[in-house]
Parts: C-alpha cells; structure tokens; sequence
C-alpha cells in the first residue's frame, strides 16, 4: 500500500512537471512578445502620476463623506473652485452669450410638433423642437449636447430623442458641435474635409487652441453658453425649468456646461461617458481632445466631480453594459455620486443601465423623457416614441450657413497678443525665467547621477538617473581630445542615430572642434518613444496618450524634454567644469531645445550655454496656422502664445 502511494505520489509529481513545462512552453511567445513590444515606459510613468493624483482625490472624497454634509459641503466648494479656475475667465464667455445674436432660418411643422433652425452668433446651427400643444402657459426646456457623429444635430438617435421630449412637452434645443457636417474647420481648396472624422478635426483644432489659451473643450463651452443663453431667454421657455442632455462627447460637454451653469440647470443626464477616468486612461489612453481640459488632474478633478459639484440636484447616468466606456467605471464614479446625494440627504441620482453599447437608443430615451417630465413637473400624460412622419409644412426664412471659422478665429486671437512678446523680451533674464516655468510648469532636476551602461556599438552608452518619478535618460558619449567645448547634440532618431556607426560616428562638421559630445534619447525619442501602435490613429498623433496625458497633467511633452536637456546639461556643466555648453538641434526637437538654453542661462555653474543658430526652424504660429499636420501636440506648451515665442527665448 505504501509503495503504491509512492508511486501514485511520483507520478503525481512527473505529471505536475511536465504540465508546468508546457504552461511554460505555451507562455514563452506571450512572453517575448511582450520584451519585444516597443517602450511604454515614459507613458507608464506619467499613468502612475496620474493614479497617485487620483488616489489623493478618493482619499479626500471619502473622508470628507465619513465626516458628514458639513465637511462634503467644503469638498464640493474647493472642487468648484478648482474647476472654475480650469475652466478659466467664465464671465466673458458669459458676456458673448448674453450678446448672442440669432437668425430663424426655417420652420417646419409636424403631426404633434414643430422644428425651427436657428443660427447663432453667425456659427452655431441650432435646431429648436416645440410641443405643438401644452398645458403650460411656459415650455420647460431641454438643451441637447450632441456627440461627435459628422451627421451633428442630425443624427437619428438625437432626433428621436428631442422629438420625444417635444410630444411630452418640452422643449428641446439640439446644438450642432464644432467638425459636424455644417461646421467642418479644416479643409481642403476644393471645401472637402482633410479629415475623416471629427475627432480627429477636434484634435488638430486643439494645438492652435492650446497655445492661446482656448482649447477645443472651452471653445465649445463657448457655444453651448450661447446656445444656453439664446434658449432661456426666448419669451415662450420657462427659464427656470430647463434641463441638460448630452450623449457621448456630448455627455463630456454636459458635464463641463452643467458645472459651469450650477443653478440655472434643473436637473442634468449623461448618456455614453460618465466614468472614471483613470480607468479610461489606462485602458484606451486620452480621449478625443475636446472631452479633457489642460491641467484637469493636476487639480486632481474626474469626471464624478463635475456633478459632485451640483449635488443634490437631480441627475441621470444612461449607460450601456456593452459600451466602450468602462462600465466598472462606471459603477465606481456612480457609487461616489449616490453617497453625496445620501450625505446629503437626497436620493435623486440614478444610474439606468441597459445591455447595450454606446449611444441614445430607445430605451435610453424613454427614461430620458420620464426623468425630465419628473424633474420640469410636466403633468400631461405621457406620450411614448413613435416613428417620426414627414413635414406637414416647411417654411424657410434665411440661408443656414455658418460664417466663421474657428481656426480663423483662433488666428485672430494669436495675433491679439503679439503686443505682450514685445514686453516679455524687454524683461529681465530672471524675470524671464520666471515666466517660461510659470507657463511650461518646468522644475530644475535634482540629485542626478549617471552610470555606464553596457557598450553597444563603438561609443560608450550611459544613463542620467534624476530623483522623480521620470525613467532616466539614456546617452552616448564622444571625446575629442584636441578639442574644447561641451556639446550636447539633440537627434530626433535619438542615440541610435549615432550609435552603432563604424568605425566613427560621422558628426556635423559645426562639432568637429567639440571636446564631448553628448547625444541623448529625450522623453518621446528613441528608446523613450512611445508605442505607436498603442496610439489611435484617428488622433493623427503617433505619441498622442503620452502628450494629451502630459497636458492633463500641467505639463507638456515639450517640458519633459526640456528638463531632460537641462539635466544633462547641468551634470556635464558639473563634472567638466571649465567647459561651455552647446546645443545642437535638428527641427523636431528645436522647441524644448531654446526652452533649455533660456532657463538654463547663469544657473548653477553654467557660464556659458547657447544654442547653435538664433532662426527657429518651428514657431508657434507654424502651428496655429498649418493646424492639419499630424504629431504637433508634442510641440505644444498650453497658454505659451499668450507670453512668448520662439525666437525670444534665445539670449543675444
């Protein structure tokens, strides 16, 4: 008996090997696959910043709900305060839509209602849905925010909807966003769209955007105030009985508009993109340019906050269990929201999830509508969907054509502060200085140290380890022992550009008399490229998760690179003391490159730093005027027009 154990015993064990080699065997490509993938590095670090920044702002929520509604109400005045200050100078905006002018172009009558399109401020094409009858002597109201289809306001699902809210009777002003099929930007001579989806337009737009300090996300808050404003005052609404709606990239704009308009909002639903956003971002990366604001998690803001912000007012959260937009998420950001309400001592939230995906379908819409016949005290009876019938009458007034172009517009705005750059070039160096961190949120490394690594190739490789949460930069390191100078060579290819040459690496003639020469992979080059297959290519970005990231973040690629050449700069400027430092720059990397050599003017042992020539060979206008290249976010500092350019961050 005993040795049959044995035996049973060994085979067990015999069995178990072998299972475990073939596991191991089965593995091994996944496994390769993985140490073969191209380096995700530089965005994993910024991921995990922004994990931390996140998890600070849980750990404030839940406390401030243990503690009760008087410390939650504190929590909701500080975010309010912390996403007015993003969303930067709302009272203008305010100002231009109290001013708003519109035009009605047409109207057209219905079996049980009427549509009436209207042109706002000359731009914004905006279609107002009317119950035919009502009980009313006032039409409660909704303003519909539509997502991202080219078909805009047009779109089935949206139409449904506001046809539905009208037979209920209310009132319902569906808005045409910015790169829908009447607002393209960005075109070719012949008018046709040079992109193929909006996302991608709303994207390109944001560089131009950012440098002006009006990203695509505040440009379309922009409209949707006016459309906001000409919807409340017209003498038929009930200004105080007006709700929001918003599906997708819309749902995005409603949770902007909601947070930015507080009480003048009854009661607000968000339908496809209410989640969290940290689960988004480490799923899919940013999204699309106009759904996120520069500097949003610095301020440690997620998408539950915006509505936080308004609690206890009645809101809905439409969802769909097969969606795109993490649904776990979804669950999580709610079960904050439904927590505040009870704090504070409400129950009118509610999460209505059907088995379906991404958009307003018919079930969606019936709650809608039952949600805002609640919340507006519609008292007629309900009405339920029915297909739509053809016009009864039509009725055309004027041409519906919009006028201007936002990328003119954002043109226009960049030349508004061309008057400051004289100023910024007046000021003192350390003045200077001062401004360029402010705008690029730029720090000074630290505790750097530098290491060599195993040789690959006929130059030395090394690493640059910095105290932050950043990976450290790798270089190659050439000596010319006749020579005198430190240069430090900026290669959009990065180290390998150089590396492997045999038997000497060929450098530009202008290095020949250079006793170093340092060439280093920078954040977003070489072996800290991202993966550009991990980027969707509808962004037209190949390093587009990383750069949007950087920007959610306070910061910019461009300021990364930057503190990257600074801190080679001051390890070279510490260890070969007498030596004056160079930069060399070929274009893609020019911007962080005059960045470095201004800040890095009288610091800490650097006598002398310049860059080779004083002609930028990229500048911000390029990038506001030329919006339809691809890979410019990476180029891009938020708000840097508004106080410098290019040429004048070089020392004469």
């Amino acid at each position: 008996m005993h040795s049959r154990l044995i035996l049973a015993s060994s085979r067990f064990h015999i069995r178990t090997f072998l299972l475990m080699i073939l596991l191991s065997l089965l593995t091994l490509p996944a496994f390769a696959k993985k140490k073969d993938a191209k380096n995700d590095l530089v965005f994993n670090r910024v991921l995990d910043r922004s994990e931390r920044l996140m998890n600070r702002r849980q750990q404030s929520l839940q406390k401030a709900l243990k503690d009760g509604a008087d410390s939650l109400r504190n929590y909701q005045k500080n975010k309010s305060e912390a996403i007015l200050n993003l969303f930067g100078d709302l009272h203008s905006m305010h100002r231009d839509a109290e001013q708003v002018s519109s035009v009605n172009c047409s109207l057209s009558r219905y079996d049980d209602f009427w549509v009436s399109r209207y042109l706002l401020d000359g731009r914004i094409l905006a279609d107002l849905y009317l119950p035919l009858q009502t009980t009313d002597s006032l039409f409660p109201a909704v303003l519909f925010l539509c997502g991202h289809e080219k078909t805009g306001f047009e779109t089935e699902s949206y139409v449904k909807t506001a046809e539905s809210l009208a037979r209920n009777g209310i009132a319902t002003l569906l808005v045409e966003p910015i790169s829908a099929t009447n607002r393209v930007q960005i075109t070719g001579p012949d008018g046709a769209p040079l992109t193929k989806r909006t996302t991608s337009e709303h994207t390109l737009l944001n560089n131009g955007g950012l440098l002006v300090g009006l990203p695509i996300a505040k440009e379309m808050m922009r409209d949707n105030l006016m459309a906001f404003q000409f919807l409340s005052s017209l003498d038929l609404i009930d200004s105080t009985r007006i709700g929001l709606i918003g599906n997708s990239g819309g749902g995005a704009q409603t949770s902007f508009l909601s947070a930015a308009l507080g009480n003048h909002i009854k009661a607000v639903a968000c339908c496809s993109w209410f989640t969290q956003r940290q689960r988004m971002l480490a799923k899919y990366g940013p999204d699309d340019a106009c759904q996120y604001w520069p500097g949003e998690l610095a301020r440690q803001i997620d998408i539950p906050d915006y509505y936080i912000v308004q609690a206890p007012k009645p809101f809905l959260v439409l969802a769909g269990t097969k969606d795109f937009i993490d649904y776990e998420g979804t669950c999580h950001a709610f079960n904050e929201v439904k927590q505040v309400w009870a704090t504070l001592g409400s129950a009118d939230c509610e999460l209505f999830a059907v088995h379906d995906g991404h958009g307003i379908g018919p079930e969606k819409r019936e709650k809608a509508v039952n949600f805002f016949r609640k919340y507006l005290n519609v008292s007629s009876p309900y009405t339920a969907q029915q297909a739509s019938t053809n016009d009864f009458e039509l009725i055309s007034f004027e041409e519906a054509t919009p006028a201007e172009n936002e990328n003119n517009r954002i043109s226009s705005l960049a030349n508004q502060y061309k008057p400051r750059h004289t100023t910024f070039s007046e000021m003192s160096l350390s003045s200077r200085q001062k401004s360029v961190m402010e705008v690029t949120g730029f720090s000074y490394p630290t505790a750097i140290s530098v290491h060599k690594l195993e040789q690959n190739g006929t130059l030395p490789h090394y690493a640059l380890s910095r105290k932050s949460d950043l990976p450290s930069i790798p270089f190659i390191l050439h000596e010319n022992k006749s020579g005198s100078g430190i240069a430090i060579l900026l290669n959009s290819k990065g180290c390998q550009a150089y590396a492997v040459a045999s038997p000497q690496p060929a450098f530009p003639s202008s290095l020949s008399t250079m006793r170093y020469i340092i060439i280093p992979d920078l954040t977003g080059i070489g072996s800290l490229a991202d993966d550009s297959t991990k980027n969707n290519s509808k962004f037209m970005n190949s390093d587009y998760r990383t750069s949007a990231l950087a920007i959610m973040l306070g910061s910019s690629v461009v300021t990364m690179q930057t503190e990257d050449i600074a801190a080679l700069a001051l390890w070279a400027s510490d260890k070969w003391k007498d030596e004056s430092i160079t930069i060399f720059s070929d274009t893609p990397l020019s911007i962080p490159a005059r960045h470095a050599v201004l800040l890095l003017q009288n610091h800490k042992g650097i006598s002398s730093i310049r860059i080779q020539n004083n002609s930028p060979a990229m500048d911000w206008m390029d990038i506001i005027t030329s919006p339809s290249r691809p890979n410019l976010l990476r180029s891009i500092v938020p708000n840097a027009w508004k106080y410098y350019n290019l040429d004048e961050l070089i020392i004469q």
